[in-house]
């Protein structure tokens, strides 16, 4: 997956984003359909890491494919070539966002590490299986942002302030909306949510799910402005 998304970072750059989500939508439907499979030949819990591989590997192959023909048609011959003072400089602005990301990554991934580690490892469980929906809901809410990145960096090349402004605005209150309704069916519907998936003993309480889906929606708010 670093490849298919190293090589997708430049289809975002360029303002291929259709391409870009067919591909990954063709290659996660693919993956589930081969974990499937695999869990009918009885391979178990090996189905699921083999899934993931089939679909990082079509991901891959097509987002390598796909540069390749567009470095061929619309790049002139031997164009390409390596210039010490534009790596340094792009090197520069790229490295505050790596260590943004890792920073953020660090700090959300910590939590069962934190739980096993300190308190109880049989509590890991709960605490996964009860945050689950919420990670789902800012999964979605988080890719309202992402997925309007082209147009945000096409406006800005405008210098349009007044576009500029309507069109964050009209992402704020996406995700704002989208946010909300993910709070109150996180609320109402979590312990039922995780009673029908794995049964009610593994629930954390309704504290715990209102803390997390708190948590939750103001990194939604986060991600939207970064």
């Amino acid at each position: 997956m670093m490849i298919a998304y190293g090589v997708g970072g430049i289809f975002l750059g360029l303002q291929r984003v259709g391409n870009l989500s067919m591909q990954f939508i063709a290659a996660s439907l693919i993956g589930v359909i081969s974990t499937f499979i695999f869990l009918f030949m009885g391979w178990g819990i090996l189905s699921i890491p083999w899934g993931f591989l089939v679909q990082s590997a079509l991901l891959s192959a097509g987002h390598c494919a796909y540069l390749w023909q567009w470095i061929r048609r619309n790049l002139p011959h031997k164009s390409l070539g390596f210039e010490m003072s534009s790596f340094r400089d792009l090197f520069r602005q790229s490295s505050w966002v790596f260590v943004s990301n890792l920073s953020n990554t660090a700090a959300t991934q910590s939590d069962n590490l934190i739980v096993a580690a300190m308190i109880d490892p049989r509590l890991t469980t709960i605490l996964v299986l009860t945050k689950k929906s919420a990670d789902i809901i800012t999964t979605i809410a988080t890719r309202i942002s992402s997925a309007f990145m082209p147009s945000l960096a096409h406006l800005s090349g405008e210098a349009d302030l007044i576009k500029i402004r309507k069109f964050m605005l009209g992402m704020l209150k996406v995700t704002l909306i989208v946010g909300m309704f993910g709070v109150g069916g996180v609320f109402l519907l979590n312990g039922e949510f995780v009673q029908i998936w794995v049964g009610g003993e593994f629930y954390g309480g309704a504290l715990l799910t209102n803390l997390i889906r708190s948590e939750e929606h103001t990194s939604e708010l986060q991600s939207h402005s970064f």
